[in-house]
């Protein structure tokens, strides 16, 4: 009898220890049971369970930044963003982590959230490709400009550079289309003369070539300059 009843009180101090410790630590609760349950197949559930865990405080680096990553995957941007949010207030952001992140936000439809991600933050080569694409789109042509043009100071040769940089071809195309977004022909014309010295057959850059001609007043270089990417002149 007695044993019983010992048995039972160790019983309860578990129960009321274990109920304490979820009430105290709710966040890495519902974490833990994201992570148990997504694996069997409940994935509507776990998304849920993921979200109350940002809600109610996960602040741990490693779990936020898996937690910001599968809301993501989920769709769930508004859940996502308040973990990106609290990492970005721990100083926890690396270029790369970052990066991916507003591409997620911005497949979402959140240009303006992707962009304020990288305002003012140290970037990747790719990351400042997609910053700069982010404020072409919002007009902003002018931090576009200056972005595409302090890249390609910053970019190795093309055969010296990592696999997943973006080429300097690619930025000098860029860096024109914006120019002469921007109205400024001239300039875009100098800096596609440039890419296409160093790359004759660029197909891109010689079509953008003939328009930036049209756009800026001079039909009969553009008419020669179609012709010639369509290949009816040498």
């Amino acid at each position: 009898m007695r044993k019983g009843v010992i048995a039972l009180g160790i019983f309860g101090l578990v129960a009321a220890t274990a109920a304490a410790y979820a009430r105290l630590n709710a966040d890495l609760v519902h974490f833990r049971v994201a992570e148990w349950i997504a694996p069997l197949g409940y994935t509507e559930i776990a998304g849920e369970h993921l979200g109350r865990s940002v809600e109610l405080g996960l602040s741990h680096p490693d779990r936020l930044r898996e937690a910001a990553l599968e809301l993501l995957r989920r769709d769930e941007a508004d859940a996502a963003f308040a973990a990106i949010d609290r990492l970005c207030g721990q100083g926890e952001l690396e270029p790369g982590l970052r990066a991916i992140l507003a591409g997620h936000l911005d497949r979402l439809g959140h240009p303006d959230r992707a962009r304020s991600l990288y305002d003012g933050a140290q970037l990747t080569p790719q990351g400042t490709m997609h910053y700069a694409e982010l404020l072409r789109r919002a007009d902003k042509h002018e931090a576009a400009i200056d972005l595409y043009r302090n890249l390609l100071q910053r970019l190795p040769p093309d055969d010296g550079a990592a696999p997943e940089f973006p080429s300097r071809a690619d930025v000098r195309l860029a860096w024109a289309e914006t120019l002469a977004w921007n109205g400024a022909y001239a300039h875009a014309e100098a800096v596609l003369a440039e890419l296409l010295e160093q790359r004759p057959e660029h197909r891109p850059a010689r079509l953008l070539r003939a328009r930036v001609l049209a756009w800026g007043g001079n039909p009969d270089a553009a008419i020669e300059a179609y012709r010639h990417y369509l290949g009816d002149t040498p």
